[in-house]
């Protein structure tokens, strides 16, 4: 293997992770996605269900109670639920460049 495949493989638990959110966004999120976009609510449900997964964690470090897998990871689960539904994915993807979201920059102002 060259070293530039070495740089740019994607580990096996981000692939089964993945595959994982692939899974949930197939059979919890799809089916509900025309309800979704005909009520123009938010699926808070569903994003309770993504923060059990460790979903709306993904771009954040373990001691800020994220997964510490960084924004690659987060962007394989926004490509992952797009499909089934944008409305859902842009909540579980709304992030700054550096990884915070709104939220933790706001917090980290603060302290």
């Amino acid at each position: 293997m060259s070293a530039l495949a070495e740089i740019y493989t994607i580990p096996q638990e981000h692939l089964d992770f993945r595959d994982t959110i692939r899974q949930i966004a197939q059979e919890r999120v799809a089916p509900r996605a025309a309800e979704i976009d005909e009520k123009a609510e938010y699926p808070h449900d569903l994003r309770t269900l993504l923060a059990e997964q460790d979903i709306l964690g993904l771009p954040f470090e373990l001691e800020h109670g994220g997964t510490g897998t960084g924004t690659m990871m987060l962007n394989m689960a926004v490509e992952e639920i797009a499909p089934a539904s944008s409305s859902t994915s842009s909540g579980s993807g709304a992030h700054r460049p550096d990884g915070r979201s709104s939220a933790e920059s706001a917090w980290r102002t603060r302290t």
